[in-house]
């Protein structure tokens, strides 16, 4: 099973998943839902 942490996208609020690989490298990351880039930093809510 693949290693995840979840995000919250700070424009339309939808949680999703993304690799740990990604994780506190400061990247930007795209909404798969309204497709807006932002940095894991502006996450509503990471787990």
């Amino acid at each position: 099973m693949p290693k995840v942490f979840w995000v919250q996208c700070p424009h339309c609020q939808r949680k999703y998943y993304v690799s740990v690989s990604l994780k506190g490298k400061n990247l930007d990351l795209m909404c798969p839902f309204c497709k807006q880039m932002f940095k894991e930093s502006e996450s509503l809510w990471t787990k």
